[in-house]
């Protein structure tokens, strides 16, 4: 905190007698049909000859000084053609319209469409994934939205109810705060199930950030922030309308509206259903490989747009009913290696119910004839209940949930290149939660969390260099006050290069049923060693450290643009909540850590667009997580050591009515896993010690007709890889062996999709 303060202090001292310069703001738009235009974070601006440079923030919005002598301009994005810009053409504001090929009234940049990209010239080392990204991935919620992210792992909790979790840095999804629109959302109970609740249709845009995220949205974030832009009154269409349906029979409909209703107000209505009713059991061990389920959501916002005044109000509601386990009408595949094991008089059954309904208003207050001057206040409120019966084992817990931000940002001295942003929060959470035949004995958890905070956040932009160094003060009503720091600084040393550091502390409150709901498809008993006297199971909060730097690079490869990045993370644990499957079979154990815990992350991402309309992404990551275990020091379980992945997307050129062509492979590379002891086991109980290397093959194709009809045709898991047997004592679900928490790959193989989209602008 210290070195902190005076960093701060220093540079402030540097640079407060800077004078303003001439400089260049405005907002760049992507232009859509009948001349709307959403605006595009991420864009990259900078001075051909010149160091520095700046990126668009998630409003599309963008400040920068001119240096001195400088006469151009470039605006860039990854899978964007760029085009220079005279300076002295432009006039502030300046709007920027990105299109494929058409002229409308402002400057233009011809361009194909680009859906990820690097924040090049923010100080943190952050990613865009934009719609047209995430449609290459058209299946379904957010928890499977990440195939074609190199950064991100979805895995499967177990090899029951087929729920997906994710992980960044090589660690658990819980340690990255996930946002709603910059308002904290899987939280709590919502840890896991929270990313099913988001349709992916709803989605407008990803940003994701390494390291620990900004001080203004909490001290939750830990290793990483994803923030989900949704489809609102701004970016969405007049109408939207997309059914999906694949080979193991799941239907989906995705439903989305958006209206001006006056000249200030404007409104979003969003919807979705998902329906699968089909018992297939392709490996004949009689459990259903794909869950049963029936979900629906709604969601509505509306946004009020005066001079001085912006306003959102919106509501959610989620319904997420879903049944697995063992049926007696399967289907069942014709694999000669597994016989079908016959159905017990009483069959081994999952059934999860998750309900959850959320409201959340935005009010924010621009000060007249000022260019950045502005305060905020966020309020999000939520209830969501939860029932797992996983055989004789039952789970129920509900969390009532309270959000307050209020943020003030201004310029130091009228400049620019200075400004802070400060404000108080608040966090309400109230849990219930109880147990039934999971631990050695029933029990019942109850606590309130009541957290009040305030913090100030300090930036500072040149072409060279620019920081933001942030801290927060917080005071929680069980564990206590504390602080939470935090650094990113970005150093251009070229206008193609640029170098990010960072570091920042994070902590949360653990929730350790829904956090590792997947050991509950099995007989282990829950032992948890709490050894302190907080009603939050007698654990103490988990508090980690997170250091990293990134570097990113534009090449020229045979004359055509490329770019290149590097980025190195090393997390370490101050405390963790240790689930600990390997200190005997028969039981889970969940304890305060003692020792240390840590996590190196490094990855190289290689993106190249060979010729016009075609791309490629390649990615290699390695990790080394280790966790001091009761047995000792291992390296932490279902995570895979090496990771390649191979991004290859193809567009033809349009026609005249404007119809296309898009394909997209992907193929991942997922190296060895260790798989927790089993040693416990009858020798037929047994697993080996670490699981297979294998790939995974996704690809589609997309035909877009006169740009409004999309038809698109793909498949998953396309070398029909799969786990055999990932099931522990398949035919005695209720014996003291049973598990199907060890899961480390595919359980149904290949799946076909296909899909229509039609939209109105």
């Amino acid at each position: 905190m210290k070195y902190l303060f005076w960093l701060l202090v220093a540079t402030f001292a540097l640079n407060i007698g800077h004078g303003q310069s001439k400089y260049l703001e405005g907002t760049v738009f992507e232009a859509g049909e009948k001349n709307t235009a959403t605006p595009i974070p991420g864009v990259n601006i900078y001075f051909p000859g010149y160091d520095g440079g700046t990126s668009t923030n998630v409003e599309g919005f963008f400040h920068i000084d001119v240096p001195e002598g400088a006469s151009q301009v470039i605006f860039s994005f990854i899978g964007f053609k760029n085009d220079t810009i005279e300076i002295s053409s432009l006039k502030n504001p300046v709007n920027i319209v990105m299109k494929d090929g058409s002229v409308l009234p402002d400057v233009i940049i011809k361009a194909r469409k680009g859906g990820y990209g690097f924040e090049k010239y923010s100080p943190r080392d952050s990613h865009i994934m934009g719609e047209g990204e995430l449609r290459k991935a058209a299946c379904c919620n957010i928890s499977e939205s990440f195939e074609t992210n190199p950064s991100i792992d979805a895995s499967f909790t177990d090899a029951v109810t087929g729920t997906k979790q994710i992980q960044m840095l090589g660690l658990s999804g819980k340690y990255v705060q996930i946002m709603q629109d910059n308002i904290p959302m899987s939280r709590g109970l919502s840890t896991i199930y929270g990313l099913e609740f988001v349709p992916g249709a709803w989605v407008n845009s990803i940003q994701i950030s390494k390291g620990a995220g900004s001080v203004v949205n909490g001290y939750e974030s830990m290793v990483g922030q994803i923030n989900i832009e949704m489809k609102n009154p701004v970016n969405g269409e007049k109408l939207h309308v997309n059914y999906y349906g694949n080979s193991a029979f799941r239907n989906e409909l995705n439903i989305h509206t958006t209206q001006r209703v006056t000249k200030r107000w404007s409104t979003t209505l969003l919807g979705h259903a998902k329906y699968a009713n089909a018992k297939m059991d392709m490996n004949g061990d009689s459990f259903i490989d794909n869950p049963l389920n029936q979900t629906f959501a709604f969601q509505n916002q509306w946004n009020y747009n005066g001079p001085k005044i912006h306003s959102e109000i919106g509501i959610g509601v989620v319904s997420l009913d879903t049944k697995a386990g063992q049926y007696s009408d399967l289907l069942v595949g014709n694999h000669a290696e597994h016989a079908h094991l016959p159905i017990t008089t009483n069959p081994y059954r999952t059934h999860t119910f998750s309900g959850k309904i959320n409201g959340f208003v935005k009010f924010g207050y621009l000060f007249p004839d000022e260019n950045y001057k502005s305060m905020a206040l966020q309020l999000n409120g939520s209830y969501h209940s939860q029932l797992n019966n996983f055989g004789i084992r039952n789970y129920q817990g509900e969390q009532t949930s309270g959000y307050a931000n209020f943020i003030f940002q201004d310029e130091f001295k009228n400049t620019s290149e200075h400004k802070y942003k400060t404000g108080l929060s608040l966090i309400y959470d109230d849990y219930n939660e109880s147990t039934k035949r999971i631990q050695s004995m029933d029990t019942s958890y109850a606590w309130t969390e009541i957290v009040p905070g305030a913090y100030f956040e300090y930036s500072m932009t040149k072409t060279l260099v620019s920081i933001v160094a942030g801290v927060r003060a917080d005071y929680h009503n069980i564990f206590g006050g504390f602080v939470t720091p935090r650094f990113n600084m970005r150093w251009s040393p070229s206008e193609k290069t640029s170098v990010k550091l960072a570091a920042g502390m994070g902590r949360r409150t653990p929730n350790v049923f829904m956090e590792n709901v997947g050991a509950l498809a099995s007989s282990r008993i829950w032992e948890i060693r709490g050894n302190s006297n907080s009603p939050v199971y007698g654990l103490d909060q988990e508090i980690a450290q997170n250091y990293g730097i990134g570097i990113n690079r534009d090449l020229k490869l045979f004359g055509e643009e490329a770019n290149l990045n590097v980025d190195f993370y090393h997390s370490r644990f101050v405390n963790q909540i240790v689930s600990d499957y390997d200190y005997n079979t028969r039981n889970l154990l969940l304890y305060n850590l003692d020792g240390q815990s840590y996590s190196n992350s490094a990855q190289v991402e290689f993106s190249f667009v060979p010729a016009k309309r075609w791309e490629i992404r390649t990615a290699y990551r390695f990790l080394d997580v280790k966790v001091d275990y009761l047995n000792g020091s291992l390296t932490q379980p279902m995570t895979s050591k090496h990771r390649g992945f191979v991004n290859i997307a193809k567009e033809t050129r349009k026609n005249k009515n404007g119809s296309l062509w898009k394909f997209d492979v992907t193929t991942q590379l997922i190296g060895a896993q260790r798989i927790p002891q089993t040693l416990d086991n009858p020798v037929a109980f047994q697993r080996p010690v670490e699981s297979q290397t294998f790939v995974l093959v996704n690809a589609q194709v997309t035909y877009i007709h006169k740009k409004k009809w999309e038809f698109y045709l793909g498949g998953e898991n396309l070398t029909n890889f799969r786990i055999d047997n990932p099931i522990i004592s398949a035919d005695q679900p209720f014996s003291e062996n049973f598990d199907a928490s060890l899961v480390w790959g595919p359980i149904f193989g290949r799946m076909a999709y296909g899909g229509i989209r039609f939209t109105i602008e």
